[in-house]
C-alpha cells in the first residue's frame, strides 16, 4: 500500500508541475499577444475606416455616372437617394432597418471633386470620364499600396 501511495503522489506532484508549467506558458503566450492589442485595433480601425472611405467615393462615383447619362448632372440629393437606394437593395435591409441608412454624399461629392473625378456646375455634379477616373484612382491606389 505505501509503494501505491508513493507512486500515486509521485504521479499527482508530477501532474501540478506540468500543469503549471503549461499554465505559465500560455499566460505567456497570451500576454505577449495582448501587448500588440491596443496598437493593432487601433490600426486595424484607422485601415477599415479609410477602406470604408473608398468605398463610399466609389459608390457615388459609378451612381452619379449612371445617374448622369443623358442629363446635365445630378445634384446632391438625387445623388443622395441613389446612393441610400443602392446600399439598401445591396444589403437586403427591412424597411425598419433602411431608414438608418444615412449616405454621406456631401463628403463624397467633395472626394470626387477633389480627386478631379466629379465637377460640379449650377448645383449639378458630372462624372468624369471613366478612363480620366480610373487613372485617379490607379494612381491613389498605387500610393495606398
Amino acid at each position: 500500500i505505501m509503494g501505491f501511495l508513493a507512486l500515486a503522489g509521485k504521479a499527482f506532484t508530477d501532474y501540478r508541475t506540468n500543469m503549471v508549467y503549461y499554465e505559465s506558458a500560455l499566460l505567456s503566450a497570451l500576454y505577449g499577444k495582448s501587448d500588440d492589442t491596443h496598437a493593432g485595433v487601433i490600426l486595424q480601425l484607422i485601415d477599415q475606416l479609410r477602406l470604408q472611405e473608398w468605398k463610399e467615393t466609389v459608390i457615388a462615383y459609378v451612381l452619379l455616372v449612371a445617374k448622369s447619362q443623358g442629363t446635365e448632372g445630378v445634384d446632391a440629393e438625387a445623388l443622395d437617394v441613389a446612393c441610400e437606394e443602392f446600399l439598401r437593395n445591396e444589403c437586403g435591409m427591412s424597411a425598419e432597418d433602411a431608414a438608418s441608412i444615412d449616405f454621406e454624399v456631401e463628403d463624397a461629392l467633395t472626394k470626387l471633386e477633389h480627386l478631379g473625378m466629379a465637377k460640379k456646375k449650377a448645383n449639378l455634379y458630372s462624372p468624369a470620364p471613366l478612363d480620366e477616373a480610373l487613372k485617379v484612382l490607379k494612381s491613389k491606389w498605387d500610393q495606398f499600396l
